[in-house]
């Protein structure tokens, strides 16, 4: 099991995969639904973020939503420790790639 960054889910990853499994968090089952939509959404408008392989609602394998990802090989930026400034511009950076995702037109 992969170490956590929050409680909906646990997570499980192999090389190249990643499984989400809500947890019993109040706010689980909803949080899968969202990703689950919302992740391919922002991938189709070019935002750099995991490919979704398979969610299942149907409690029909498990008693809970799950999902399974292709892993991205990289670091969290919320993880990285670096100094103020250089956090700074790497999330300025970030932004900046896809400024064109942001800006109301």
């Amino acid at each position: 099991m992969l170490e956590a960054t929050g409680i909906a889910n646990r997570i499980y990853a192999t090389h190249d995969f990643v499984l989400r499994v809500a947890t019993d968090h109040h706010d689980a089952i909803v949080d899968a639904l969202t990703e689950s939509m919302a992740a391919p959404a922002a991938r189709q408008a070019g935002i750099l973020t995991s490919r979704l392989i398979a969610f299942d609602n149907s409690r029909n394998i498990a008693d809970r939503p799950f999902s399974l990802w292709k892993l991205v090989h990289g670091e969290t930026l919320g993880r990285i420790r670096c100094s103020p400034k250089m956090c700074e511009h790497t999330w300025r950076a970030q932004l900046a790639n896809k400024s064109h995702v942001f800006t109301i037109k």
